[in-house]
């Protein structure tokens, strides 16, 4: 019988936010909002991973205005509030052990988690710890199951299974 079926698992999405309007040079990148394909994709999104259960338990979110975004219409559709959305400045054009360590103080509870950033920390992370070597692009969904019971062992070395769902692939 193989253990690992009886195996404890954390299970870490990782999101990039959804299209960013560039039209004005007066916004700062921190203040970028979503755009009107942004806004349709992000849902639709949420919606897919609702549809197969993957769900997470916590959310957190780089704090810049196009990932905060995003957040929100995913935690609509999971039923969590606004509120309970978590922000992490570390996130913004954070890489991977800023990734790891938003992780850091989740309740050892939460056994599925979700975070949203940039592009190319996200990128960087799909492939050094989901070893995905896709493009990253605006919406997609990275899916890392570690095996462990404990949020603050999660580590390259105890990744399970990994995907990746790109918003063209999927929401054909």
């Amino acid at each position: 019988m193989d253990d690992r079926s009886h195996q404890k698992t954390k299970t870490l999405y990782v999101i990039r936010h959804a299209k960013s309007s560039w039209d004005s040079i007066f916004t700062t990148d921190f203040d970028r909002q979503l755009n009107e394909r942004g806004h349709d994709t992000a849902p639709k999104m949420a919606r897919f991973m609702k549809d197969r259960g993957e769900v997470p338990d916590s959310i957190i979110s780089s704090p810049a205005v196009r990932a905060w975004e995003t957040a929100q219409y995913f935690a609509q559709e999971f039923n969590i509030p606004t509120a309970d959305i978590k922000k992490d400045q570390h996130l913004y054009h954070g890489g991977i052990d800023q990734i790891f360590g938003a992780l850091f103080f989740l309740d050892q509870d939460v056994e599925c988690a979700a975070i949203f950033g940039h592009n190319p920390g996200i990128e960087f992370f799909a492939m050094e710890v989901g070893n995905i070597h896709e493009h990253v692009s605006t919406c997609s969904v990275v899916k890392v199951v570690f095996g462990c019971d404990n949020w603050h062992d999660i580590s390259e070395a105890k990744v399970l299974k990994s995907e990746i769902w790109i918003p063209k692939v999927v929401l054909i």
